[in-house]
Protein backbone atom coordinates (compact mmCIF):
# COMPACT_ATOMS: atom_id res chain seq x y z
CA UNK A 1 0.00 0.00 0.00
CA UNK A 2 1.06 3.72 -0.53
CA UNK A 3 1.09 6.17 2.18
CA UNK A 4 -1.19 8.29 -0.37
CA UNK A 5 -3.65 5.22 -0.28
CA UNK A 6 -3.62 4.81 3.73
CA UNK A 7 -3.83 8.06 4.17
CA UNK A 8 -7.06 8.57 1.65
CA UNK A 9 -9.01 5.49 3.79
CA UNK A 10 -7.33 6.73 7.11
CA UNK A 11 -9.16 10.34 6.89
CA UNK A 12 -12.70 8.97 5.43
CA UNK A 13 -12.96 6.72 8.38
CA UNK A 14 -11.73 9.32 10.91
CA UNK A 15 -14.47 11.31 8.79
CA UNK A 16 -17.18 8.90 9.70
CA UNK A 17 -16.38 8.74 13.12
CA UNK A 18 -16.66 12.64 13.38
CA UNK A 19 -13.74 13.93 14.41
CA UNK A 20 -12.76 17.83 14.47
CA UNK A 21 -9.83 17.24 12.37
CA UNK A 22 -9.88 13.99 10.55
CA UNK A 23 -7.27 14.95 7.94
CA UNK A 24 -4.61 16.72 10.51
CA UNK A 25 -5.02 13.54 12.62
CA UNK A 26 -4.46 10.58 10.18
CA UNK A 27 -1.48 12.31 8.56
CA UNK A 28 0.48 12.95 12.41
CA UNK A 29 -0.53 9.23 13.12
CA UNK A 30 1.17 8.11 9.45
CA UNK A 31 3.87 10.64 9.74
CA UNK A 32 4.21 9.20 13.47
CA UNK A 33 4.40 4.98 12.78
CA UNK A 34 6.79 6.49 9.55
CA UNK A 35 9.02 7.98 12.26
CA UNK A 36 8.98 11.05 10.13
CA UNK A 37 7.85 14.84 9.89
CA UNK A 38 4.45 15.39 8.67
CA UNK A 39 5.88 17.34 5.67
CA UNK A 40 7.76 14.52 4.55
CA UNK A 41 5.07 11.92 3.90
CA UNK A 42 3.04 14.83 2.14
CA UNK A 43 5.71 14.91 -0.51
CA UNK A 44 6.35 11.54 -0.81
CA UNK A 45 2.67 10.45 -0.85
CA UNK A 46 3.34 7.48 -3.88
CA UNK A 47 6.16 5.73 -1.46
CA UNK A 48 5.42 2.08 -0.67
CA UNK A 49 4.77 1.22 3.03
CA UNK A 50 6.40 -2.15 4.04
CA UNK A 51 4.64 -4.43 6.17
CA UNK A 52 6.14 -3.65 9.66
CA UNK A 53 5.33 0.16 8.72
CA UNK A 54 1.94 -0.74 7.70
CA UNK A 55 1.29 -2.43 10.77
CA UNK A 56 2.80 0.23 13.03
CA UNK A 57 0.16 2.67 11.33
CA UNK A 58 -2.96 0.39 11.50
CA UNK A 59 -1.88 0.31 15.80
CA UNK A 60 -2.13 3.86 15.50
CA UNK A 61 -5.10 4.72 14.10
CA UNK A 62 -7.03 2.16 15.70
CA UNK A 63 -5.99 4.33 18.92
CA UNK A 64 -7.52 7.28 17.34
CA UNK A 65 -10.69 5.24 16.35
CA UNK A 66 -10.96 4.53 19.82
CA UNK A 67 -11.16 8.22 20.58
CA UNK A 68 -7.56 8.28 22.35
CA UNK A 69 -6.04 11.88 21.58
CA UNK A 70 -3.70 12.34 19.21
CA UNK A 71 -1.04 13.62 21.99
CA UNK A 72 -1.16 10.48 24.02
CA UNK A 73 -0.85 8.60 20.77
CA UNK A 74 1.69 9.95 19.76
CA UNK A 75 3.22 11.33 22.52
CA UNK A 76 3.81 14.77 21.71
CA UNK A 77 2.27 18.11 21.87
CA UNK A 78 3.28 21.54 20.93
CA UNK A 79 2.94 24.08 23.68
CA UNK A 80 4.07 27.58 23.20
CA UNK A 81 7.16 27.73 21.17
CA UNK A 82 8.44 23.74 22.36
CA UNK A 83 7.55 20.33 21.98
CA UNK A 84 6.24 18.54 25.22
CA UNK A 85 6.14 14.70 26.06
CA UNK A 86 2.38 13.53 27.23
CA UNK A 87 1.00 10.81 28.53
CA UNK A 88 -2.59 10.13 30.26
CA UNK A 89 -0.72 11.04 33.16
CA UNK A 90 -0.80 14.71 32.48
CA UNK A 91 -3.20 17.21 30.55
CA UNK A 92 -2.73 17.65 27.37
CA UNK A 93 -1.29 21.28 27.21
CA UNK A 94 -3.77 23.62 25.71
CA UNK A 95 -3.35 26.86 23.52
CA UNK A 96 -5.62 28.99 25.64
CA UNK A 97 -2.71 28.28 28.63
CA UNK A 98 -0.75 30.40 26.95
CA UNK A 99 -1.45 33.02 28.51
CA UNK A 100 0.41 32.07 31.01
CA UNK A 101 3.44 33.40 28.78
CA UNK A 102 1.71 36.28 27.53
CA UNK A 103 1.27 37.88 31.31
CA UNK A 104 4.62 36.85 32.32
CA UNK A 105 6.44 38.49 29.25
CA UNK A 106 4.36 41.67 29.80
CA UNK A 107 5.17 42.01 33.48
CA UNK A 108 8.92 40.91 33.52
CA UNK A 109 10.48 42.87 30.82
CA UNK A 110 13.97 41.98 31.96
CA UNK A 111 14.90 38.30 30.07
CA UNK A 112 17.71 38.57 32.18
CA UNK A 113 15.70 38.37 35.54
CA UNK A 114 16.53 35.74 38.18
CA UNK A 115 13.07 34.73 38.53
CA UNK A 116 11.85 32.66 41.27
CA UNK A 117 8.87 30.36 39.64
CA UNK A 118 6.07 27.98 40.74
CA UNK A 119 4.53 26.35 39.00
CA UNK A 120 1.55 24.65 41.36
CA UNK A 121 -0.17 21.82 40.31
CA UNK A 122 2.53 21.60 37.21
CA UNK A 123 0.81 18.56 35.60
CA UNK A 124 3.57 18.49 32.30
CA UNK A 125 5.22 20.76 33.52
CA UNK A 126 4.83 22.68 30.05
CA UNK A 127 4.13 26.59 31.47
CA UNK A 128 7.15 26.33 34.04
CA UNK A 129 9.91 24.65 31.55
CA UNK A 130 8.11 27.16 28.57
CA UNK A 131 8.70 30.39 31.39
CA UNK A 132 12.53 29.18 31.77
CA UNK A 133 13.09 28.86 28.14
CA UNK A 134 12.75 32.85 28.32
CA UNK A 135 14.29 33.74 31.37
CA UNK A 136 17.66 31.90 31.27
CA UNK A 137 18.41 33.13 34.83
CA UNK A 138 15.02 32.10 36.12
CA UNK A 139 14.47 29.25 38.56
CA UNK A 140 11.37 27.09 38.97
CA UNK A 141 10.00 24.81 41.62
CA UNK A 142 7.24 21.97 39.92
CA UNK A 143 4.79 21.03 42.38
CA UNK A 144 1.74 18.27 42.47
CA UNK A 145 -0.12 16.36 44.72
CA UNK A 146 0.27 13.41 41.63
CA UNK A 147 3.78 11.67 41.56
CA UNK A 148 3.26 10.35 38.02
CA UNK A 149 2.23 13.63 36.74
CA UNK A 150 5.83 15.12 37.98
CA UNK A 151 7.58 12.19 36.41
CA UNK A 152 6.28 13.21 33.33
CA UNK A 153 7.88 17.13 34.06
CA UNK A 154 11.14 15.64 35.36
CA UNK A 155 11.23 14.32 31.71
CA UNK A 156 10.33 17.32 29.81
CA UNK A 157 12.70 19.37 31.52
CA UNK A 158 15.69 17.14 30.64
CA UNK A 159 14.28 17.07 27.04
CA UNK A 160 14.58 20.52 27.47
CA UNK A 161 17.53 20.58 28.74
CA UNK A 162 16.29 22.68 31.97
CA UNK A 163 16.96 20.24 34.79
CA UNK A 164 19.76 21.94 36.06
CA UNK A 165 17.01 25.25 36.94
CA UNK A 166 14.04 22.62 38.21
CA UNK A 167 12.98 21.79 41.35
CA UNK A 168 10.32 18.69 41.91
CA UNK A 169 7.92 18.42 45.13
CA UNK A 170 5.10 16.55 46.24
CA UNK A 171 2.56 18.16 47.78
CA UNK A 172 -1.02 18.90 48.02
CA UNK A 173 -0.56 22.35 47.04
CA UNK A 174 1.26 24.20 49.44
CA UNK A 175 1.28 21.61 52.31
CA UNK A 176 5.14 20.80 51.46
CA UNK A 177 6.71 23.78 49.97
CA UNK A 178 8.85 25.74 52.31
CA UNK A 179 10.23 28.45 49.96
CA UNK A 180 8.26 31.65 50.53
CA UNK A 181 10.24 33.91 48.54
CA UNK A 182 8.59 33.14 44.58
CA UNK A 183 8.55 36.32 42.12
CA UNK A 184 6.12 34.22 40.07
CA UNK A 185 3.20 31.85 40.61
CA UNK A 186 1.67 30.12 37.87
CA UNK A 187 -1.30 27.62 38.22
CA UNK A 188 -3.91 25.65 36.50
CA UNK A 189 -6.07 24.01 39.04
CA UNK A 190 -8.38 21.82 38.43
CA UNK A 191 -11.80 23.97 37.83
CA UNK A 192 -14.68 21.78 36.00
CA UNK A 193 -17.59 21.27 38.31
CA UNK A 194 -18.01 17.36 38.35
CA UNK A 195 -21.20 17.50 36.86
CA UNK A 196 -20.63 18.93 33.82
CA UNK A 197 -20.73 16.70 30.52
CA UNK A 198 -17.69 16.31 28.99
CA UNK A 199 -16.58 14.89 25.18
CA UNK A 200 -15.82 11.25 25.52
CA UNK A 201 -12.32 11.56 24.44
CA UNK A 202 -11.57 14.14 27.38
CA UNK A 203 -13.58 12.28 30.19
CA UNK A 204 -12.74 8.84 29.16
CA UNK A 205 -8.73 9.39 29.02
CA UNK A 206 -7.63 12.63 30.55
CA UNK A 207 -6.72 12.40 34.15
CA UNK A 208 -9.92 13.46 36.42
CA UNK A 209 -7.65 14.76 39.15
CA UNK A 210 -6.36 16.83 36.84
CA UNK A 211 -10.39 18.17 35.37
CA UNK A 212 -12.55 18.36 38.17
CA UNK A 213 -12.46 20.51 40.98
CA UNK A 214 -15.16 20.05 43.96
CA UNK A 215 -17.78 22.95 44.67
CA UNK A 216 -18.71 22.97 41.28
CA UNK A 217 -14.77 23.62 40.33
CA UNK A 218 -13.81 26.14 43.16
CA UNK A 219 -12.23 24.34 46.09
CA UNK A 220 -8.61 24.59 44.65
CA UNK A 221 -9.33 28.42 44.35
CA UNK A 222 -10.22 28.58 47.93
CA UNK A 223 -7.83 27.00 49.20
CA UNK A 224 -4.75 28.05 47.49
CA UNK A 225 -5.84 31.85 48.07
CA UNK A 226 -6.46 31.43 51.36
CA UNK A 227 -2.24 31.39 51.66
CA UNK A 228 -1.06 32.17 48.88
CA UNK A 229 0.38 35.38 50.12
CA UNK A 230 3.01 33.61 52.19
CA UNK A 231 4.91 31.91 49.54
CA UNK A 232 4.92 34.87 47.36
CA UNK A 233 7.01 38.15 47.55
CA UNK A 234 5.58 41.92 48.10
CA UNK A 235 5.10 42.82 44.19
CA UNK A 236 5.34 39.53 43.48
CA UNK A 237 2.76 38.26 41.04
CA UNK A 238 0.74 35.09 40.29
CA UNK A 239 -1.61 33.91 37.62
CA UNK A 240 -4.03 31.26 37.65
CA UNK A 241 -6.93 30.38 34.93
CA UNK A 242 -9.89 29.84 35.42
CA UNK A 243 -12.87 28.44 33.35
CA UNK A 244 -15.79 29.60 31.47
CA UNK A 245 -18.19 31.53 33.66
CA UNK A 246 -15.89 31.45 36.90
CA UNK A 247 -14.62 34.77 36.47
CA UNK A 248 -16.54 36.43 39.02
CA UNK A 249 -16.96 33.39 41.71
CA UNK A 250 -12.47 33.12 41.37
CA UNK A 251 -12.81 36.78 41.69
CA UNK A 252 -14.19 37.23 44.68
CA UNK A 253 -12.62 34.10 46.38
CA UNK A 254 -8.87 35.88 45.49
CA UNK A 255 -9.90 39.29 46.53
CA UNK A 256 -11.47 37.71 50.13
CA UNK A 257 -6.83 37.94 50.65
CA UNK A 258 -6.30 41.52 51.84
CA UNK A 259 -2.39 41.06 50.36
CA UNK A 260 -3.49 40.24 47.29
CA UNK A 261 -4.43 42.84 44.94
CA UNK A 262 -6.43 41.80 41.58
CA UNK A 263 -4.62 43.08 38.39
CA UNK A 264 -5.97 42.35 35.21
CA UNK A 265 -8.06 39.05 32.95
CA UNK A 266 -6.56 37.81 30.06
CA UNK A 267 -9.45 36.57 27.84
CA UNK A 268 -9.36 33.56 25.24
CA UNK A 269 -10.06 33.85 21.38
CA UNK A 270 -13.42 33.66 22.08
CA UNK A 271 -13.79 36.40 24.64
CA UNK A 272 -13.83 33.91 27.65
CA UNK A 273 -12.12 35.32 30.60
CA UNK A 274 -9.22 32.79 31.07
CA UNK A 275 -6.19 33.95 32.67
CA UNK A 276 -6.89 36.04 36.02
CA UNK A 277 -3.51 38.05 37.61
CA UNK A 278 -2.85 38.87 41.16
CA UNK A 279 -0.41 40.70 42.99
CA UNK A 280 0.93 40.27 46.08
CA UNK A 281 0.74 44.43 48.07
CA UNK A 282 1.71 43.66 51.30
CA UNK A 283 4.73 42.06 53.04
CA UNK A 284 4.30 38.46 54.40
CA UNK A 285 2.30 37.46 57.71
Amino acid sequence: MKIKDLLLKTKQEFKTLGLQTPDLDAELLVAKALGKARLEILINLDCELSKAQLSRALNLIELRKQYMPIAYITHEKDFWKHTFYVDNRVLIPRPESEAFLELTLKYFTDKNAELKILDLGSGSGCLGISVLSEYQNATCLFADIELPALEVAMRNALIHNASDRCKFVHTDWFSNIHDHDFDLILSNPPYIDTEEKLSDEVYNYEPHSALFGDLKGSQAYIDISSVIDQYINKDGVAFFEIGHHHFEDILAIFKSNNNLEYVEVLKDLNGIARCLSFKCTKNKN
